[in-house]
């Protein structure tokens, strides 16, 4: 930015050979002539210039206010990318470990639906229960099974999913 206020200067040099020759006479100031060849011509460029407005008529000192502006917006994306990497990760660890409790919870359920269908099993057998109430318990036991392979495939999915978010 800072060379926004620097002059800029430029040399350039050029020379050409003319293909034919031209010849001139010059009358001189006695009345003779004298023949002039001219084949070479040279050409010289020297130029300096100092930017102060742009070409839309604005002035260039807002060029390092800028660029300025430019390098606090990207620390800031920089810190904002930071962040969210890091909420996505916690994301997946929490999803994680959601679905460890889950599994852990539903485990306990399927035992206490075994227990129910064996207490359920032994009241049928003494006839102090019906075998609607065991076919019941039975039912439950199948269902909970089902959930707690649902919460299986759960918790193995966020492993999985934490795994790709870390690589």
């Amino acid at each position: 930015t800072r060379s926004t206020f620097l002059p800029n200067l430029s040399f350039d040099m050029g020379w050409q050979r003319a293909a034919p020759a031209e010849v001139q006479f010059l009358q001189l100031a006695d009345g003779s002539s004298q023949a002039v060849v001219l084949q070479d011509s040279y050409r010289y460029n020297f130029s300096l210039r100092q930017p102060i407005f742009n070409s839309q008529g604005g002035s260039y000192l807002h060029v390092p206010q800028a660029a300025s502006a430019q390098v606090d917006a990207e620390e800031e994306r920089l810190r904002s990318t930071r962040q969210q990497l890091a909420l996505e990760t916690k994301t997946f660890c929490y999803n994680l470990l959601k679905a460890l409790k889950l599994l852990d919870v539903q485990g306990n359920a399927v035992k206490r639906s075994v227990e129910q269908l064996e207490t359920s099993k032994a009241r049928y057998e003494l006839g102090s229960a019906s075998m609607s109430d065991f076919l019941k318990s039975k039912v439950q036991l199948g269902s909970d099974s089902l959930t707690l392979i649902t919460r299986a495939n759960a918790v193995d999915i966020s492993r999985t999913e934490l795994n790709s978010h870390l690589a």
